[in-house]
């Protein structure tokens, strides 16, 4: 059957549990069971979301756009960049 995995990736984990409660309420049915992984020290966001991409063999990633274009984008080294750039599946962008 289908699945739909919500990956919301902190830099710092304080805020697994508001997090982890969020999801859920705005999941609904959908969720069954919340895992939630801490950033080993030194991993990017980036680097984090495609190391589950690789492990979780997705058939599309969804990742949400900061708004950020060309030299901004560039600059700021945009995860979503990253992601679309690196993971070895489809990468579908929102703005």
């Amino acid at each position: 059957g289908s699945r739909i995995v919500f990956l919301y990736i902190v830099e710092h984990n304080d805020r697994s549990k508001e997090i982890s409660q969020l999801l859920s309420k705005h999941a609904g049915d959908m969720v069954y069971e919340l895992k939630v992984e801490r950033l080993k020290e030194g991993e990017t966001v980036a680097s984090a979301i495609l190391e589950e991409i690789k492990k979780g063999m997705y058939d599309l990633v969804v990742v949400e756009s900061r708004g950020r274009t060309g030299v901004e984008a560039l600059l700021y080294n945009s995860v979503s960049t990253a992601i679309a750039l690196s993971a070895p599946t489809s990468v579908l962008i929102l703005r």
